[in-house]
């Protein structure tokens, strides 16, 4: 078949035709094909990547050169990262991978054991943060911590909102996060570009503290739409700048795992990106337990976590892409908690039943919160007078509006969200004349009298 160069006529409805030669375009095709790659090299981020049998991360090292960046594989080698791409990941991303167990993971020496390494997850976790109200809110944590270093083989990654009280070890809780995630930056205060910025670049979990303008949709509105867009991968954000009287268009990544902590809740559709944490002050031993006393077990979790990642990302992406696994979950319940659960198949085969339960139950709502608590915990101390009482989140607003001398009673909406902060998912039923009523035990109300005692 002849080669056919098409040009647009200079007269409607006509084209002019011209015949290339046949072996100059053959030449200039096979030119063109041999400079062609099935995937480029352009990337503007290290971090972590996941081939079909190959996987990588990207570390930063101590070096008789002062800190360099090494790509380590899942085929137990390591390649020094050229200086123009490891800088900005260097500035960001301190050494965290120990030299010991970096060398036992490339010669071969060390195999993680999945179960194992969760398990030391977990006892160090529990000693930190109490957890008596929510066990399996442990168990979420754990594997969400683990799914930071493989997060990229899932479409979405959920957020942790987690949420509470002052004084509920919110805090304590992102430290510890901080300490064993992979490439964690932490700060209660960030501007726009710095966010996406540094995601792009170290592709690292981000933990944005004291977050409480997150709680309306009047918030920094770049900032929200980022987070909105970044718990799926290939989120991104555009910027342009000018360069010798050119703008040159370049695309930022906002695609990572990020906690997100307040005390007054997040709007509607940060919440369904998020599995939700409630925290509660420590009536344990936890609360007096410092982290720094637990360094060296996290240090050592860490490590494990690497290794753990390198050997098992084809077992939990197994798990992941198939679609008789939790088979209960759709939609946007299932985008949150697939990876999740996909992670526990691996690391706590004995905890999937539970974390698969509790992801059916979770709607994506219970993270909304009031900033109207002490009125709300009087207000229960003098309704619950007997060992089980029912009662509808009309009947707490009226109070509340009585106890608090205001003009309207509280809205239902705002008492329910109190509920699920302080109690949970207690038990509810829809009312006859609609609303829903909730059945609460004095056992719970004197736990958070004792808790939260009145000033």
């Amino acid at each position: 078949m002849e080669n056919i160069l098409v040009i647009e006529s200079n007269q409607p409805g006509q084209l002019n035709t011209a015949i290339t030669p046949p072996q100059e375009e053959n030449q200039d095709i096979r030119s063109l094909l041999d400079r062609m790659q099935d995937k480029g090299n352009r990337t503007s981020s290290l971090g972590l990547e996941f081939a079909d049998d190959l996987a990588s991360i990207a570390i930063s090292a101590w070096t008789d050169k002062g800190i360099e960046v090494l790509l380590v594989t899942s085929d137990h080698t390591a390649t020094k990262v050229r200086a123009e791409l490891a800088k900005p990941y260097a500035d960001l991303v301190e050494p965290r991978w120990s030299k010991g167990s970096l060398s036992s993971y490339l010669l071969g020496e060390h195999i993680p054991n999945p179960n194992r390494t969760y398990l030391q997850l977990k006892a160090t976790l529990d000693g930190l943060i109490d957890f008596a109200d929510d066990p399996i809110a442990s168990d979420v944590v754990c594997c969400w911590i683990i799914g930071t270093y493989v997060y990229k083989m899932f479409d979405a990654y959920p957020y942790l909102g987690v949420m509470g009280p002052g004084g509920s070890a919110k805090t304590k809780l992102a430290d510890v996060i901080k300490s064993v995630s992979f490439n964690t930056l932490s700060t209660d205060r960030i501007t726009t570009a710095q966010l996406f910025r540094s995601v792009d670049v170290t592709g690292g979990t981000l933990i944005l503290d004291e977050q409480e303008s997150l709680a309306t949709g009047f918030s920094n509105g770049d900032q929200l739409a980022i987070l909105r867009g970044g718990y799926k991968r290939g989120g991104n954000v555009l910027r342009s700048r000018e360069i010798s009287g050119d703008y040159t268009t370049r695309e930022f990544s906002t695609y990572s795992p990020k906690v997100l902590i307040n005390t007054t809740g997040m709007e509607d559709l940060l919440a369904a990106r998020c599995i939700a944490i409630h925290m509660l002050r420590s009536t344990g031993s936890q609360g007096k337990a410092l982290i720094a006393g637990r360094a060296d077990r996290l240090d050592f979790v860490r490590d494990e976590l690497y290794c753990l990642a390198l050997e098992n990302f084809q077992a939990i992406r197994m798990t992941y892409q198939d679609p008789d696994f939790a088979p209960d979950l759709n939609n946007r319940q299932r985008e949150r908690w697939l990876p999740i659960l996909s992670i526990a198949s691996k690391a706590c085969p004995e905890r999937l039943a539970d974390l698969e339960a509790e992801a059916n139950k979770d709607t994506g709502s219970t993270f909304l919160s009031d900033p109207l608590d002490a009125g709300f915990l009087n207000v229960l101390d003098g309704l619950v007078d007997r060992p089980t009482v029912e009662l509808s989140t009309h009947e707490i607003g009226l109070q509340m509006m009585i106890a608090l001398e205001l003009d309207y009673p509280v809205r239902s909406s705002k008492v329910g969200r109190l509920i699920r902060k302080y109690l949970g998912k207690v038990g509810r039923r829809s009312g006859k004349q609609g609303g829903n009523r909730y059945t609460i035990t004095r056992d719970q109300v004197d736990k958070l009298q004792r808790l939260y005692p009145p000033d």
